[in-house]
């Protein structure tokens, strides 16, 4: 897709902002986050570590509670660490 091949995310990633990616409404833009992610790597040139930095940022931006997000940030990076 042209459009988003422009995106500047991965600009924006590689100047060193705190990206996140999300599925605001998923029904109305027709994706998941699952498909997000996939965009990342399969279009706009973010490698595994890439997306898995993006992948935690999401858990520190979230308003979880700082215990809740500290085991959340746990059991993902174990799950990331798994693949």
């Amino acid at each position: 897709d042209r459009v988003l091949a422009e995106h500047p995310v991965k600009a924006y990633f590689d100047d060193g902002l705190f990206v996140t990616i999300n599925s605001d409404d998923p029904v109305m833009f027709n994706t998941t986050l699952t498909g997000e992610y996939l965009a990342l790597a399969g279009e706009l040139g973010f490698g595994l570590q890439e997306v898995r930095q993006i992948v935690m940022n999401g858990v520190r931006a979230s308003f979880l509670p700082a215990e809740e997000k500290q085991k959340v940030l746990a059991e993902f990076q174990a799950g990331l660490n798994a693949l």
